[in-house]
């Protein structure tokens, strides 16, 4: 069995999952392409601080030690999931994303959603707002059917 203090990838409370780089970005509220982004994670990879693994971003060891008492809490509920993201997310793309959650594991329509959320589904914002959902890792669209991820459902421990 995997000791969740020493192993930098399974730190439950301290780094529950890895976080692509858009997912980073957005959370930080940075743009994943830009610039200050990209040197800001290579600050952090050659202090030791930050590792990559089948392209996911993961606080190591190191990192966690040197936040010490600083470590945010991770989110151990939907609910606090939904809160990190309601942050990190426009109003407009937030709003979709509650309205897929809600329709639960049946998803809900392309059409649908746009009217529940009062937007055109063939809408630049509306599209560009689920655009920003499926590369943040919180959607599947598949045949014009919404889908909310597994991220946002985290087991409680």
């Amino acid at each position: 069995m995997c000791d969740l203090l020493t192993d930098p990838y399974m730190d439950a409370a301290r780094a529950p999952a890895g976080y692509s780089k858009p997912q980073v970005g957005a959370l930080t509220r940075f743009s994943h392409k830009g610039g200050t982004f990209n040197t800001y994670l290579s600050d952090l990879r050659r202090s030791g601080f930050l590792d990559e693994h089948d392209g996911l971003l993961f606080a190591s060891v190191y990192g966690i030690q040197a936040l010490g008492a600083d470590v945010p809490i991770a989110p151990k509920s939907h609910d606090d999931v939904m809160a990190q993201w309601q942050r990190a997310l426009r109003a407009g793309a937030f709003r979709i994303l509650h309205s897929i959650v809600a329709a639960g594991p049946a998803g809900i329509s392309r059409q649908d959603l746009a009217l529940a959320v009062d937007m055109t589904a063939s809408g630049g914002t509306f599209n560009t707002y689920l655009s920003d959902l499926r590369r943040n890792g919180l959607i599947t669209d598949r045949d014009s059917i919404c889908y909310a991820n597994d991220i946002l459902f985290p087991e409680d421990p």
